[in-house]
């Protein structure tokens, strides 16, 4: 029978694959970069040349108050939880297309 690794052994060995291997992070770098995009488009929202494409959905689905200062940061945990479902369904069913590609 196999013994159970400490967490130290564990974080030990996954330090070791990623050090040997720097390939295995580029998939969260890059929804990383996604993430903060996302983040910064949906802040500047309510602003004007973000406001064109934005406005109208947010005015139609939450009300108007949702574009002005105090309520417009109560909606924007909401707007990146939606975005982030999105944007992680549609990159990591990437990332496994090119995994199962390269394979």
């Amino acid at each position: 029978m196999s013994e159970k690794s400490s967490p130290k052994d564990q974080s030990i060995s996954l330090y070791k694959s990623v050090s040997a291997s720097y390939s295995l992070l580029i998939p969260f770098i890059i929804l990383f970069i996604v993430d903060i995009i996302l983040i910064s488009v949906l802040y500047l929202s309510p602003r004007y040349p973000l406001s064109v494409l934005f406005a109208p959905p947010i005015r139609k689905l939450w009300g108007s108050q949702f574009l002005h200062y105090p309520m417009n940061f109560m909606l924007l945990p909401k707007l990146f939880y939606y975005a982030r479902l999105v944007s992680s369904f549609y990159f990591w069913s990437l990332f496994n297309g090119c995994f199962y590609m390269s394979t």
